[in-house]
Formats: C-alpha cells, sequence, structure tokens
C-alpha cells in the first residue's frame, strides 16, 4: 500500500468529522471517519482510498492501539448500524495478521 514514490507530507483538510492518524515519517497517513465507521489511506496526490480496519492496521502497525480504540467507540456509539458486524470483523482479522506476521518473524509458528 505504500509506494516508493510517496514523499512526505501533512494533509491539510480539517473535516471535524474526521479523525486523522499522521505518521510521523509524513506517509502512511490514515483517517477514521466518525460518520460512516470507515477507514481511509490518505494520498497527497490522489483521493482518499476506503480500507477495512485490518488493512488500516497492517499499513500502521504501530498505531493498531488507536485503530481498535476509534473503531471500538465508534462501534459503542452505534450499536444498531450495519457497518458494526463488518468493522469487528476487520479488527478480528487485522489483530491476527499482524500477530502471525511478527510470530513468524520471531520464528514462533
Amino acid at each position: 500500500m505504500a509506494t516508493a514514490e510517496e514523499q512526505p507530507w501533512v494533509p491539510a483538510d480539517s473535516d471535524p468529522n474526521t479523525i486523522f492518524l499522521l505518521n510521523p515519517q509524513g506517509t502512511r497517513h490514515l483517517a477514521f471517519d466518525q460518520r460512516t465507521g470507515t477507514w481511509l489511506r490518505l494520498w497527497q496526490h490522489r483521493r482518499a482510498e476506503p480500507l477495512g480496519a485490518d488493512r488500516a492496521a497492517m499499513l500502521r502497525p504501530s498505531g493498531i492501539d488507536t485503530i481498535i480504540r476509534l473503531s471500538a467507540v465508534w462501534m459503542l456509539r452505534h450499536p444498531t448500524h450495519q457497518r458494526v458486524g463488518d468493522l469487528t470483523d476487520e479488527l478480528a482479522r487485522g489483530a491476527k495478521a499482524l500477530v502471525l506476521h511478527f510470530a513468524g518473524l520471531a520464528g514462533a509458528r
């Protein structure tokens, strides 16, 4: 998802319904749309790309705590929204994928 051509930048959008997760390296920025419960991959010269919480976690493993927290708070505030089940599944897939990835790097099976 990150590309070699991506240069450091800072998003300028100030949508009050969106929470931004800015990466200190200036790339791989994420946003969470509080209206829809959707994660977005932000690009400097392209439109934002919707992505699941699992892909957001893989893109920004160091931010998984914030990804889980923001997603969970949104789900608690919107318990009957049709997106809740999908977001729950995405979080579970993302956490599992990261654990398996890092366990594999450590030699665990």
